[in-house]
Order: structure tokens, then sequence, then C-alpha cells
């Protein structure tokens, strides 16, 4: 099977300006499929095992490529739930689209049920039912292009989040191609799609072997030395058995004269949130330093709310929420919300980059010493209790200087791989487009 670059008329771009290529017929949406929703359930109602359902956040997730339902993107829930909602359950070829999106690149975000019966469409979804099936793959393909979406696009509603409905959906274009073409395209790019998603995933998995190269090094640098001739002595404490001689084993409340936290102002937000002193939010820390926030507020929101404004540099924690014990610098006053436990004025003999770099090295720990269950919890009294290993302060200089040049040189690679994920993306996404609207014909 090869291809090659037609040379007559496009196929139609779905946005009016030129026309079908030979033999490629123009639909709406509504004429090729009907429609139904998926189950009425939540988070909550998910289970370990049960029956499989394909749910919004799936089908945004990365791993998905819109055009096989894979394992891994399935959640469960409890049979009887699913019996109770026979209209959810999934066909061959159904094409299952994510309701909301929280921008406008991930309207139309979709998979296509390839795996037969057995599976539900789960929340926030929208079951587009082909009216013949065997277009599904073809389609499949299609729905991942922009030319396709911006129908989409342009017809969605919302600020924050944007809704996809049934009616949005009725009316926008597809272009089918005859059946024996159809097919061919599907199997020429289910070939080349997955040879470039082969290359993607060795080059993710590069990505993640960086990760773990980093983490050794914090851990070792950080609590073990640069050394390995140094005598190493018990040091008492689980995570870092071991030390080198001369070290000592401190509480964070040793280490900084001050550890606070902030609150977050409840009324009159309008009136707060239009000022210019900084206001450090959980969702900030994220990097070595920050040195700007995502908001500010006024002189009136310090007055009435107790707010501290803590002087710079400080070292701020996060307590809960997704970056919970994530750990960075910060580099400006600020005040900060009730999620960021801050660490202020080190003590002499501390340097507080050496102190970053520990709880970068043990926020595992950090982490298995969180309380609560739906959301966890590492509070200012066990951040102040959390042990780190202490270097005489010559020595906690050096172990940051080695570490600086390491993450520099890590990064650099991380960037490079990066780079290459991006275009191989980018080129998986031209290929499609171009086989999918008829710029280029398989023969």
């Amino acid at each position: 099977m090869t291809a090659k670059k037609t040379r007559s008329r496009k196929a139609v771009m779905l946005n009016g300006k030129c026309g079908p290529l030979p033999m490629w017929r123009s639909a709406r949406l509504k004429d090729c499929f009907s429609y139904g929703k998926g189950l009425n359930i939540t988070k909550a109602d998910l289970v370990e095992d049960g029956t499989p359902v394909i749910s919004y956040g799936q089908i945004h997730a990365k791993q998905n490529d819109g055009t096989h339902l894979k394992s891994e993107l399935l959640r469960y829930v409890p049979d009887e739930v699913a019996r109770e909602n026979p209209g959810a359950k999934l066909k061959s070829g159904d094409i299952v689209f994510a309701d909301t999106s929280e921008d406008l690149d991930g309207i139309g975000n979709c998979v296509v049920n390839d795996v037969g019966d057995g599976v539900y469409a789960g929340y926030h979804t929208l079951i587009a039912r082909a009216k013949d099936p065997r277009n599904s793959k073809y389609l499949s393909y299609l729905f991942q292009t922009d030319c396709w979406r911006e129908q989409l696009r342009k017809r969605a509603c919302g600020i924050k989040v944007f809704s996809l409905t049934q009616r949005l959906l009725s009316n926008v274009k597809i272009v089918l191609p005859p059946r024996p073409e159809q097919e061919r395209i599907t199997a020429f790019l289910d070939e080349k799609c997955a040879a470039v998603d082969k290359a993607i995933e060795v080059k993710r998995k590069q990505l993640e072997s960086l990760k773990a190269i980093w983490k050794n090094v914090l851990y070792r640098a950080t609590t073990q030395g640069l050394s390995v001739q140094t005598r190493m002595v018990a040091s008492g404490n689980a995570f870092f058995p071991w030390i080198p001689e001369g070290w000592k084993v401190q509480k964070l409340a040793r280490c900084f004269d001050l550890i606070g936290s902030g609150t977050t102002p409840k009324t009159h937000l309008q009136d707060y949130y239009d000022g210019n002193i900084p206001w450090l939010q959980s969702g900030d820390l994220h990097g070595h330093y920050v040195s700007e926030t995502a908001k500010s507020v006024n002189q009136q929101a310090i007055e009435d709310c107790n707010l501290t404004i803590y002087k710079a540099p400080f070292i701020a924690v996060a307590m809960y929420g997704a970056s919970i014990a994530n750990a960075s610098i910060v580099k400006l006053d600020a005040c900060t919300n009730q999620a960021c436990c801050t660490l202020c004025h080190s003590r002499p003999n501390i340097d507080p980059d050496f102190v970053y770099y520990s709880l970068e090295a043990l926020r595992e720990s950090l982490l298995l010493q969180a309380r609560g269950g739906t959301q966890p919890n590492v509070s200012r009294e066990i951040i102040r209790r959390l042990k780190i290993a202490v270097p005489p302060i010559l020595e906690q200089q050096e172990i940051i200087r080695y570490l600086d040049k390491q993450q520099v040189n890590l990064e650099s690679l991380a960037v490079n791989l990066r780079k290459q994920i991006e275009t191989l993306e980018q080129y998986r996404k031209s290929l499609i487009h171009e086989y999918v609207t008829g710029e280029r014909r398989v023969v």
C-alpha cells in the first residue's frame, strides 16, 4: 500500500471553502449517527471491579488517541448500576464524546468503541451511534483533525468550561470517501500511526528514566553527600538510615525561626483581589523558584483578613490539593493561602536551597505522613517535625552547586526529548489530516 500527493481538487475542508474529491460525499453528522447519553454517575460510584466504563476524564487523557479504546482508559462501576441503564451500553462502532472541556482544544475529544459489546459510556459523555458502523474507524481519524473540530469550536458555549451537546454535533459536517478508500486510509493510518506512537512511547520512557535518575541523584546527594570515601554512621531515621559522619539529623522546626501558613479571604472577593500584593497559592508551587503569583490582593484584604506578608526569600510547601508536598523557594514578599506552609528566616547553619533539595528528595516520605481520605493533608505540624540530614554549611553549598549543575544538564536532555515528542505528535496530526481530507491518497 503506497501513498501519493493528489493533484485533483482537495476534499472538503469542512469550512465551505472547497468541494469534495470525486466520489467523496459530504454529510451532516446527524445523517450518519443517532445519539445517547452516558451513565448518570460520579467518580464516587467507581469500584475496583465490575462493568467497564469510559468517562470524560479518560477521553481527555493524553494516552487516548481517539481511534482505539485502550484497556487502560477503562474504569468500573457496580454491575447493577450498568444493568439499570441499558441505554448507556456501547455497541461496536459507537463513538463516545466528552461532553465538557476546560479548553477549546479539547472540544471534540472522543474515542471509538472497537472492542465490542460490554463497555458502557460513563459520566459527562455523549454517545454517537453510527447508522453504518463500518464508517466509524475512518471517522474516528477525521474527528482528530483541527479542520473538523473548528466547526465545534466556533459553536461551543462556555467561559471556563465548554459544553458539547447533541444539538451542536448534529449539524457539523463530515466527509466520507467510498468504502474501499476508507478501508485503505484507515489501514494505512493504523500502520503509520502505530509506528509514530511507538516512537513517542520510547521517548516518554526516556523522559521517565531522566526523572528516576534525578530522583536518585537528589536522594544520594542530600542524604549521603558527594564523597564515596566518607565514613557512614547510623542516623536513626527510616528514610535515610545512614548519613556521613559529621552530619546531623534535624527537624525543620530547628532549621527556621518561623514556620507559618496563610489564609484565604472568604467574602467580598471582588474587593480584595485587585491589589498589587502577591498572594501565593499552592498551585503556584512548581519548580525551584517562584518569582510571580497568579493572584494579588490589596491592603484591605491584609487588614480585614489578618494576612501576613512573608519576607523573601522563604520556602513554601503545599499542604494539600493537586500540588501536595510540592516545595519552592519564593523570591518575592508575599502572603499565602491556607494550603501553603511557609519556612522563614533560616538559621545561620542552614542554606534554604539545601532544604529545598532535601524536601524534593524526601517528598514521598512527606506524602506517606499525610492525613485524611478524599483530600490528604500534610499539616504544618507534620512539616515542622519532618527530619532532614544536615551537613556543615560549606558542604551544603558544595552539594547545592553540584545539584544545580545536574539539574541543568538533565533538564536540557528533557527539553530535547519533549521537543522530539512534540515533533512526532505534530507529524502524526498532519499525517491524519492529509489522508482524511484527501490531500494525499492511498493507492
